[in-house]
Formats: structure tokens, sequence, C-alpha cells
């Protein structure tokens, strides 16, 4: 800590002490508002915790540590916490029938290990503590690589974590077809990605200080500094949302105990699979622009049977094989009655060429889809290029 001059010292304080408080703010206002909602309790638990890691480097930068030596460490095994808790609240919020089961509790196995690996230090006599902190402040503990990675296990489990709470943000943004659906989807992927940039930043300070030799508690306290303005702009982005933070979405339930598939072997993580499979089918090789698609054909390509993707569509998607498929054909046409270089094409060329069998079908299902018929549709479309 000696190479930190006074000045740095007083503004890395106020950083550190203004964003723990922020986030404790943030977090009680987020458990205030939750209006019974898991996913608010949990961002607001994460927002302690975070708050915790940042008042930790806080005892160490004004010396309050040495007053208190029994609070070296106690603070660590949570940190693990934190990861668990931000992808839970993701996955509250964009599954509303998501349930925790013993199933999860593996997630609670690195906090769990965290404290038992600790246990041995906790009882350890105050002036062994002292002499630890003593070293730890003098800029004397030498890191070697190996001693980095162990000690960023908290940032890298973190950062796994929010890497999965992103993937599953966009997964289920791809899915919706409702513009405020993927609209709420798309909020939570930005707030993921967001953190997710944030913790590519600390991790990449992290091994780019050590590797230039920057004195350890340099190194700890810009890095803490990074985390601490990443806290303020995630309060300042959740903040804006307390009033009506997203709430999501069709849940893709299955039925009850008296449905149509309560027989079904499937389970809702091959429901989720079967559906993330079937949109990257649909995505990559267009079926749907074959007018004699179908559902036998699709599960074929698919892999799986054809009660089962009936299933997926039904339960999953809450939707039918012809409406799912006749969705696609119908943003097909849209693509191409609004494309210049497809001017030359007659109407009735274009439902024929995006899977329509007939004009009648296309008329009926492009107005049922869209509110107006492929003729108004196009008649709008000159007036908006005129």
């Amino acid at each position: 800590m000696n190479n930190i001059n006074s000045g740095n010292i007083q503004w890395l304080t106020f950083l550190l002490a203004a964003a723990a408080l922020h986030g404790l703010w943030l977090a009680g206002l987020l458990f205030a508002k939750n209006e019974g909602r898991q996913s608010l309790k949990l961002l607001s638990a994460a927002f302690v915790l975070v708050s915790l890691y940042l008042l930790n480097y806080l005892f160490f930068l004004t010396g309050f540590i040495r007053f208190a030596p029994h609070l070296l460490g106690v603070f660590y095994p949570l940190f693990f916490l934190v990861g668990p808790c931000f992808y839970f609240f993701v996955k509250y919020a964009l599954t509303p029938d998501f349930h925790f089961r013993r199933a999860h509790l593996w997630h609670l196995l690195l906090p769990i290990v965290a404290f038992f690996d600790t246990l041995e230090f906790y009882a350890l006599p105050k002036a062994t503590k002292l002499k630890a902190i003593d070293i730890i402040l003098s800029g004397e503990w030498e890191l070697s690589w190996l001693d980095l990675i162990l000690s960023s296990g908290f940032l890298l489990q973190l950062l796994i974590y929010v890497a999965a709470a992103w993937q599953l943000s966009q997964r289920i943004e791809n899915r919706q077809e409702d513009r405020v659906n993927q609209s709420n989807a798309r909020w939570y992927r930005q707030f993921c990605l967001g953190f997710l940039i944030l913790l590519l930043l600390d991790l990449a300070a992290r091994f780019f200080f050590f590797a230039l030799k920057i004195d350890t508690p340099v190194m700890e306290m810009v890095i803490a500094s990074l985390l601490a303005l990443g806290i303020q702009l995630a309060g300042y982005r959740a903040i804006g949302r307390l009033g009506d933070f997203p709430k999501l979405l069709p849940a893709l339930v299955r039925e009850n105990g008296n449905g149509k598939y309560k027989t079904s072997p499937l389970t809702p993580e091959q429901m989720e699979a079967h559906q993330d499979e079937l949109l990257s089918l649909m995505k990559r090789e267009q079926p749907y622009l074959d007018a004699s698609l179908k559902i036998s054909g699709l599960a074929e390509r698919l892999g799986i049977p054809s009660h089962h993707l009936s299933q997926v569509l039904n339960e999953g998607m809450e939707t039918n094989f012809y409406d799912f498929v006749n969705s696609y054909r119908v943003e097909a046409a849209k693509r191409r009655l609004k494309d210049e270089n497809y001017r030359h094409y007659s109407i009735l060329a274009i439902g024929l060429e995006c899977g329509f069998t007939n004009k009648t079908t296309f008329n009926r299902t492009f107005k049922k889809m869209t509110g107006m018929t492929p003729s108004e549709f196009l008649a709008e479309q000159k007036g908006v290029m005129k």
C-alpha cells in the first residue's frame, strides 16, 4: 500500500465507499419493490454481496481491517454466491414457470467448499491475522501465476454465470415473436452483456498488471475501482426500471397432470433443447419455403418423432405447426414485398415462392398475421418510399 499516494487513496476511498453504499441502497430499493418476485429478490442479494466485496477492499484501503482483524476472509465464501444469484435472477425473470428445486442445490457447492476451506483460517489468533494483514498491506505478498488464478476464482466463476445468463436471455429473445416480449428479453441480454464486459475488463486488468509486475496492493485497488464504477453504472441502469422492471414472458409451460402430454417422456430441458434446434433449423435451412412441408418432414430433419415436435410447438411455443410455419412464410413475403429486387414479381408469385400453395391461403394467412392483405401491405410500403 506504500506505493499508493494519499491523493489516490482518497479517490479510491471515495469511489469504493460510494459504490458500496450505492449498491446497498439499490439492493434495498429492489427488495422493497420486489412485489413478491423472486427475480428482484435475487438481484437485490447480488448487489448486497458485491457491496460487501467492495467494503472488503475499503477495509484494507483505510486500514480499518487492523482494528477488526477477525473480518479477514469472513466475506470470501459469500462472494461465490453472486454468480448463482445473478443467473437465477435472469432465469426467474425470463421463465415465469421456473421453480428452484433440489437439483439446483449444486450451485451452492463452491460457496460451501470456500467456507470449509477458510474455516481453519477463521480460528487463527488475532496476532497471526494481524501479521497476515501487515504482509498484504506492505506489498510484500508475492503472487505466482497459479496464485493469481486461484485468487481470481470468484471473478472467473462469476464470469461463467453471467455468460450463461447472457446466453439464456439471448436464446429466449430469439424465440419471441411479440415485440414487447422481444424488447423485455433484450433488456436482460444487454444488462448481462454490460456485466460480462465489465468482468472481462476486470480480469484483463488483473492479468495485465500482474504481467507488468505492478505491486499487488496497487493492482487490487485499481481492479476494485473498475468494479466499483461498474456497480455505479449497473445501478443507474437497473434503477431506471424499478417502476416497470421487465416481466417475462408467456411461459413456456407444460400442461398439468390432466393435460394432453401428461405421459410424455420429454423433460423441460429436452423441450428447451428441441425448441432451440427447431429455431436454428428454420433460420439456417428455411424449410418453410417448401410448400409441401409437413410436420413429419420437419420432425425428420430435427431427428425427433412427429409427436415430440407437436408437443414442442403446442406446449412449449403455444402454437401449432401450420401457424408456426406460416409465420415464417409471411415474414419472408413481407421482406420480398419491401425489396426493390422483387418489384417485377406479382404478389401471387411472391406468395408461392414463400411456400404458400394458392392466392386464397396466402391472402387469408397474411391478413390474419399482419392485419392487412399483401396488396394493402405493398401499397403502404410504396407510400412510405415516396
